[in-house]
């Protein structure tokens, strides 16, 4: 059975490489978003990795691989990227300043 377990992750890890590389930034969210709701934090849990967390590390290394390849426009920040950037900083300092124990 641990023979079944390894050849499907495997097989996971090459299809998944060619569906981030061939599908796009907006699939790939979708997926992620799509995982997050559907298997949350109760499946798949490695200590404090879960399968919606890797996936969203897998999706911020495509976006950072396809931005630095030049695949992606640059677009100006506007009012909501500030605030959206703003808020998640606040969450973060918030997070990290008090005894989350």
């Amino acid at each position: 059975m641990t023979a079944i377990v390894v050849i499907l992750g495997l097989m996971a890890i090459v299809w998944g490489a060619v569906f981030f590389r061939f599908a796009g930034l907006l699939p790939a969210c979708l997926v992620t978003l799509l995982l997050g709701i559907c298997f949350g934090s109760d499946f798949m849990k490695l200590s404090i990795v879960t399968l919606d967390r890797a996936f969203w590390g897998l999706t911020l290394g495509l976006f950072l691989f396809l931005r630095y390849h030049g695949q992606l426009g640059r677009v100006p920040w506007g009012r909501a990227d500030f605030v959206a950037t703003g808020f998640v900083s606040l969450l973060a300092i918030s997070t990290f300043t008090h005894d989350w124990r």
